[in-house]
């Protein structure tokens, strides 16, 4: 062997250098001179791949942007989404490359075995539906995968995401994931039906979001995660998994397959030996700076659980189950001299079926000290709506302590607190069985014992310049068992002092239903102090307010009792300032006594003297003398102006929407004996209200009155309403009247308003004063109307009369004109009597009653009369004709109508027909039974064609309606010297029980006899003799049953 001279070394350095030299030419050349097959062969694969729009705007071919793979790049990428997201942009990238294999170059099938999204925003929607964004890629035909496989394949092998923004937003679920500043990189062969997927993410910013609640807010976090997949399933098996979030490791396993309805899944997170200080860091909400200045130490560990199905079709959801161990724990912000220590945490929770009505939480121990201070809790609670509670807490805290050991920046706090509580039982609500309108009140809460203490209390707002302070109370509540009318609460020793402003004195409130009452509370306050000490950032507020009250007895109206009080409100120059409005409210000046001397109703007067303000430099003053509430006897002068619209945007509540001036200058004086008496010389009642664009909202209907203008006047016991040009919703109308027994019917329990008004409109829509109407309604003469449910319910306690004159009335689309008559209305129930109206063209004379017994259920019943009407018009136009003459849909002619009826409205006004009960008379006058389908059958089967399509007249049909059958008296018919006649039964679900004869020229004494089964649409025509046929069966009004 020859030894390695100097002369080959140079030679083997040339031939490395030749070699490494036309690697990298061929680096570069090779993008040059295969750039637009290529390109033209990527372009024609994603394509021919995806279904959404692609646009970007350039591409080039290179070595070096992922060196060392060869990668085609496309810039300033915009991928949109697949419907129903199809404007919104899926994927907005600064660069997405395709990795080639370069060895597939020279071939007929190029190769990309990796993607890179660089600078990428990507927005992944799913809606309620299960509808997603990313379904992109288009289902081809063989041919067509055959075609683009010929030309290029996708055979990936990594995914790689840099510097990139993922929004995640499923409302199905619903869940949200956010990621900022994402880094991926996914590798396996993702070209087989089955691989393993490994994976390396971090991002600087994560969130899981689930059902509006952040579990996890803006985390930093670090994954390790191998992933197996399987394509043909659509399964993945999570294993050897590691995360961290922020600075708390877990170990994530667990599986999540995609189900043609849904997922199964089964997801496992834990962390055995964490602590206190890394499972701070990963909840929200953010405490990094908190944390940097705070010793956290202890031992922790936790365990959760998601498994089971989630379909929304199914109605299915998975299992949450979670547990929490913290031993040993202390927290000391910048080295307090008192930290928490000796934290104890036991706790373990669980959603079946992710239903927080079913969810169960225990705390099984939550204690800690704090130097000589101790806090012990034991609980355990069932739902979150209306939970079960049954709870143990015991405290005694320094809470300057506690303040300084948790760092609370933005309050300083002192003083020592005691809690001893204990609670058992169930908390519900539901709707308040007093009123038929939704009102949801508390039905039951747990049995409870509360005792509680402030001493040397002190409360500073670290952004106000003040501080209350001696504060001090005593609390002790309890409520024996779940009727919280049985709750006692005693607050002792109540005291705080701020600047020169104090509170103090002693409450105790007894038996919440009928309260007995002793307290003796004194205040004197500078309202413009309070922003010096308490958080004040909607409102300024300004004036000298003096309370003080002594009330010690029982409060009881039915037995005529109330507390024997002492008691005074006054507020001198005060002002009100909000800042959803300019201007304030000033010059506001309250005097308010209110004095009891014997403990009984009689025995109290209430003396305002005055009330008085000015907005928008309108002054408005109201001053009252009222005295004995058993048999009040007032003295009430008001005078000025007020701008509804703009008093309410100085409080702009939300929900609410008041517009509207009233202009007041009245003078009422009298006593409620006298009115009711009829002493109507004794009452001093004189001066008007003006009003101008005001709503008016009351529990009795849905949609807001808007009186235009109109005048109140007061004269003696009469309330007058002067010209009221007033609407509800798509209705409007005049009205001039008066109301009296007003005093009884304000104060009184249950006196009833009397009134008598007349109203004229040009249109009112009935379906707009349902209990549950819809509050949209339209302004314009329509035929559509307000959906809603629920009967029309009138007031028990009104008795008015009204003489109507309505030009049009919307009845359920039913359209009647000309309305005029009287209309009723006391307890309850409206009555109409001598009313006059046209209804399809022909003019009606009706007498008739309503009455709403519940919201669900209403009756009526009516007395009609009709000259003559057209019977097509009838069936049209009107769906109660309709259903009890379903085969009168073709004919054709003039009819007149005598008929009584009565029966049960359901919850959405309409007729429930088996509770029809009634009879009468329609008179055939000029008919032509054109499409009688019956008569037709009867022609057929006879083989008589004069019956086909007859015209008769002067014909008078008897029916009488009961439990849903309409019973014929005989019907006698004369049709081309024919003379037929029938009798029998027809149910208003459209089944037929007849029958009857043809009288056969000269005089019908021979006749031929036929029976009629089957329905009004398909009548069964038999040449036989029945006598009474197959009985039709009846049905009766289930009132009960539907309630």
């Amino acid at each position: 062997m020859k030894p390695f001279t100097k002369g080959a070394l140079v030679k083997a350095l040339k031939i490395c250098s030749i070699g490494i030299l036309s690697i990298l030419a061929l680096l570069f050349i090779l993008p040059f001179i295969f750039p637009e097959a290529i390109s033209k062969k990527i372009k024609a694969f994603a394509n021919e791949s995806i279904t959404s729009k692609l646009d970007f705007s350039g591409a080039s071919l290179s070595f070096f942007n992922h060196f060392p793979s060869l990668t085609l790049t496309i810039k300033d990428v915009s991928i949109l989404g697949s419907a129903p997201f199809q404007k919104d942009t899926l994927v907005g990238a600064k660069e997405v490359a395709f990795g080639i294999d370069v060895t597939t170059i020279f071939s007929d099938v190029i190769r990309i075995n990796k993607i890179y999204f660089s600078n990428a925003d990507i927005n992944v929607k799913v809606n309620k539906e299960g509808k997603a964004s990313y379904n992109i890629y288009k289902s081809s035909s063989t041919e067509s995968t055959d075609t683009i496989a010929s030309n290029t394949g996708l055979r990936l092998e990594s995914i790689i995401l840099e510097n990139c923004n993922l929004h995640y937003d499923d409302e199905s679920v619903p869940v949200a994931i956010i990621a900022n500043n994402l880094n991926y990189t996914g590798k396996g062969d993702l070209s087989k039906s089955v691989f393993d997927l490994d994976t390396r993410m971090s991002a600087d910013s994560f969130s899981f979001v689930y059902n509006g609640e952040a579990y996890v807010n803006k985390k930093p976090l670090k994954a390790k995660l191998i992933t197996k997949v399987n394509t043909n399933s659509l399964a993945l098996v999570f294993e050897k998994n590691r995360i961290r979030i922020n600075h708390l490791p877990v170990f994530f396993e667990g599986h999540f397959d995609f189900l043609k309805n849904g997922y199964d899944m089964d997801f496992r997170l834990s962390s055995t030996k964490a602590t206190l200080e890394e499972i701070i860091s990963a909840i929200p909400p953010d405490l990094g700076t908190w944390l940097d200045d705070t010793k956290v130490k202890g031992k922790a560990k936790f365990n959760m659980q998601l498994k089971g199905i989630y379909s929304k079709e199914m109605n299915a959801a998975p299992d949450l189950d979670l547990s929490v161990d913290i031993n040993g724990g202390y927290i000391s912000y910048k080295n307090a001299p008192v930290p928490v220590e000796n934290l104890l945490v036991r706790l373990d929770a669980d959603i079946p079926s992710l239903n927080t009505d079913s969810m169960h939480v225990n705390i099984d121990t939550l204690c800690f000290t704090l130097g000589k201070g101790y806090f012990n809790a034991v609980s355990h609670t069932i739902g979150l709506a209306q939970p079960f509670i049954n709870s143990v807490v015991k405290a005694d805290i320094d809470l300057e302590n506690w303040d300084r050991a948790l760092g609370l920046n933005d309050i300083d706090l002192k003083g020592q607190c005691t809690i001893d509580f204990k609670a058992n039982g169930k908390y519900t609500k539901a709707q308040n069985p007093a009123k038929w309108r939704k009102d949801i009140i508390i039905t039951s809460i747990p049995a409870f014992q509360l005792q509680s203490t402030i001493k040397n209390g002190y409360v500073k707002f670290t952004s106000l310049p003040q501080a209350l302070h001696d504060i001090s109370f005593n609390i002790k509540s309890a409520c024996a068992d779940s009727n919280y009318r049985h709750t006692t609460v005693e607050i002792d020793n109540i005291n705080a002092v701020a600047l020169n402003n104090n509170i103090k004195g002693y409450a105790k409130i007894a038996n919440p239903g009928e309260p007995e009452i002793e307290a003796d509370i004194t205040s004197s306050l500078k309202l413009e102090d309070i922003k010096q000490f308490i958080p004040v950032e909607k409102f300024n507020i300004a004036g000298d307010l003096v309370l003080a009250v002594k009330v010690k007895g029982v409060y009881n109206p039915e037995e005529k009792l109330f507390p024997v009080t002492e008691g005074k409100l006054h507020v001198q120059n005060g002002a009100l300032q909000t800042i959803y409005y300019p201007n304030p409210v000033q010059k506001i000046n309250i005097i308010t006594d209110i004095v009891n001397t014997d403990g009984t109703l009689a025995g109290t007067a209430i003396q305002v003297q005055p009330v008085s303000f000015e907005f928008e430099g309108q002054p408005f003053t109201v001053k009252a003398d009222i005295k004995n509430p058993d048999d009040v006897q007032y003295n009430i002068q008001s005078a000025g102006t007020i701008d509804l619209g703009k008093i309410y945007k100085v409080f702009a509540v939300d929900g609410y929407d008041v517009t509207g001036l009233i202009e007041a200058n009245l003078n009422i004086k009298g006593k409620q004996s006298d009115a009711a008496a009829g002493k109507y010389q004794l009452l001093v009642n004189s001066g008007e209200l003006k009003l101008k664009e005001v709503k008016l909202y009351t529990e009795s209907f849905p949609l807001p009155f808007t009186i235009h203008t109109g005048i109140f006047s007061f004269k003696q016991d009469k309330m007058w309403f002067n010209e009221f040009n007033a609407g509800y919703g798509s209705s409007s109308f005049i009205m001039n009247g008066y109301l009296n027994n007003v005093i009884n019917y304000v104060v009184g329990n249950g006196e009833k308003l009397y009134g008598k008004f007349s109203v004229k409109s040009d249109y009112i829509n009935i379906s707009e004063f349902t209990a549950f109407a819809s509050g949209d309604s339209t302004q314009q003469y329509t035929t559509d109307t307000a959906t809603g449910q629920g009967v029309v319910m009138i007031p028990d306690n009104l008795s008015v009369s009204l003489d109507a004159n309505i030009k049009k009335v919307n009845y359920d689309s039913i359209f009647i004109n000309d309305f005029k008559g009287q209309l009723a209305v006391d307890t309850g129930k409206i009555t109409l009597k001598d009313v006059a109206f046209k209804l399809i063209d022909a003019s009606f004379k009706m007498n008739a009653s309503y009455y709403g017994e519940t919201p669900g259920k209403a009756f009526f019943d009516f007395k009609v009369k009709a000259d003559s009407f057209s019977i097509a018009k009838a069936y049209n136009e009107i769906p109660m004709f309709r259903a009890m003459a379903s085969s009168a849909s073709s004919i054709q002619g003039i009819t007149g109508l005598d008929y009584t009826l009565a029966g049960r409205l359901d919850k959405n006004m309409n007729v429930v027909y088996p509770s029809l009960k009634g009879g009468g008379v329609l008179t055939l006058k000029q008919v032509k039974l054109m499409g009688f389908k019956m008569m037709n059958a009867v022609s057929r089967e006879t083989d008589y064609k004069d019956l086909k399509d007859a015209d008769v007249k002067g014909v008078a049909v008897k029916t009488k309606i009961n439990n849903n059958i309409i019973t014929l008296e005989r019907v006698k018919l004369r049709i081309a010297g024919l003379r037929p006649r029938f009798e029998g039964q027809v149910s208003l679900d459209g089944l037929l029980n007849l029958k009857g004869r043809i009288g056969l020229p000269p005089l019908g004494i021979i006749g031929i006899p036929f029976t009629v089964s089957g329905t009004s649409d398909n009548p069964n025509v038999k040449l036989k003799r029945d006598k009474e046929g197959k009985l039709l069966e009846e049905k009766e009004d289930n009132a009960e049953e539907e309630e």
